[in-house]
This record gives structure tokens, C-alpha cells and sequence, in this order.
């Protein structure tokens, strides 16, 4: 049984003697979202092999209904906290593998239609201009197309 979709209430005022006006469906560029089915990632979980264990296991997932992957956290962080400790942001954990399997698995996904979410904590990011660590490209945002 499929729950019916509903549009999302707008925002606007209501008067007293109606209710809020439904907003239009989501139209244009960000329109992907209104009919994402989202499958969380975490790496681990998978198997031993991280990414290439992800990447193995996209028809499975996509089976399901999934149209889109968010990824948990894969930047360098400390052990056990599900990666929002991280200590560093321009590299990946190397226990879910290297940047070239995170770039299969992100273009196995787009062939498949899929998209992929990275959640990427900067809330403590250090990244001020001038250190060492703005100077380097962070590796999240060596992942978009080019």
C-alpha cells in the first residue's frame, strides 16, 4: 500500500475563515526532490570493502525504490561516531576505500539514474584563508562532475 502524495502547504497567510492555499509542486532545477526516495549510506554497514561494497549493492538498493544515495559523512574522522568528528576534510576515511572508488560508485549511481547526497559536516571546519588547509582542495568537492 503506497501512502497518497500531498502537496506541501504554502506558507502564506490564511485567513480565518479558510485554510493555508496548497503551493504548486516543485517546478524546475530542484524539482528531483518532490519525488526522491532516499536511502541513507553508511559504508561500514555494507561490508568490509566500503565504497566498492556500496557500488556492488546499487541494484539491490535501487530495487527498493531508492532514486538517490545520501552518503553519512566520509571525510577522516575519529573511530566510532559515524563520522561527524571529523579531522580532516580534505581526505577520506581510508577504511571505506580511495577516491577512485567513491568516483565509481558515484558514476555506477548516475548511470543508474541515481543521484548521490555527501553529508559533509563543516560545522568545525578550519578553513580560514591563508592556512594550509584553504589552500588545499577539499576532496567533497572534487567529487562534481567536471
Amino acid at each position: 500500500m503506497h501512502a497518497s502524495r500531498t502537496a506541501p502547504l504554502s506558507v502564506g497567510p490564511a485567513s480565518a475563515s479558510s485554510p493555508a492555499a496548497v503551493a504548486p509542486p516543485a517546478t524546475g532545477a530542484s524539482s528531483w526532490v518532490r519525488d526522491a526516495v532516499i536511502y541513507a549510506v553508511y559504508p561500514p554497514k555494507f561490508g568490509n570493502r566500503g565504497f566498492a561494497d556500496v557500488t556492488a549493492r546499487l541494484d539491490e538498493i535501487q530495487s527498493l525504490g531508492a532514486n538517490t544515495l545520501w552518503m553519512s559523512p566520509i571525510a577522516e574522522a575519529t573511530p566510532g561516531d559515524y563520522g561527524y568528528e571529523v579531522t580532516n576534510h580534505t581526505q577520506l576515511r581510508p577504511e571505506y576505500g580511495t577516491e577512485a572508488e567513491l568516483r565509481a560508485l558515484v558514476a555506477a549511481a548516475h548511470s543508474r539514474g541515481m543521484k548521490v547526497l555527501l553529508d559533509a559536516h563543516v560545522a568545525r571546519a578550519r578553513l580560514v584563508p591563508g592556512r594550509a588547509e584553504a589552500r588545499r582542495r577539499v576532496a567533497l568537492l572534487r567529487l562534481l562532475p567536471a
